[in-house]
């Protein structure tokens, strides 16, 4: 698996040659996070494709289809083989979900800590476990869209053009 690396403002990297991608964890480990970030209704390509944060995560009070959906996102992830743990903090009222996933890949463990309030999404980390350098994926979202760091990574395969 091979990504294109984003840099601190999710934009693309260039000018770099094969500095510009990742493989391997660190490539997986930016796909969780790029796949955690685009919600429903953001991508015109396909406006089902996200994470329904929105309508069926923050404005709901059951705490089990949320972390359902969540785990269906983290391992709808190519590369991602299982995840091994996930702690939750939910508040309902406040509408505040925080978690940590251990996530097992193809290439090694991940883990991802995420956490939202009232609306606001903070990806405090993805980091690779096994000391990889794949940049930790940080970012802080209000609900307004319209980002380009929101639109979904492709994976290359190393042949013919990446998409």
């Amino acid at each position: 698996m091979i990504y294109r690396k984003l840099d601190a403002n999710g934009d693309y990297t260039f000018g770099a040659n094969s500095g510009n991608f990742l493989s391997g964890v660190e490539a997986v480990a930016q796909a969780i996070g790029t796949r955690l970030k685009l919600f429903t209704n953001e991508w015109w390509e396909n406006f089902d494709e996200g994470l329904p944060l929105w309508d069926k995560i923050l404005g709901q009070h059951d705490r089990d289809t949320a972390i359902k959906l969540i785990k269906e996102r983290i391992l709808g992830t190519d590369g991602v083989t299982n995840i091994a743990s996930m702690d939750t903090d939910w508040n309902a009222d406040t509408r505040s979900l925080s978690f940590t996933a251990v996530v097992d890949t193809e290439y090694g463990t991940v883990t991802a800590t995420v956490s939202t309030s009232g609306g606001t999404v903070t990806y405090t980390a993805i980091t690779v476990a096994n000391g990889g350098t794949a940049t930790p994926v940080s970012d802080t979202l209000d609900g307004d869209g319209g980002s380009s760091s929101y639109i979904p990574d492709y994976v290359w395969d190393g042949g013919g053009a990446a998409g």
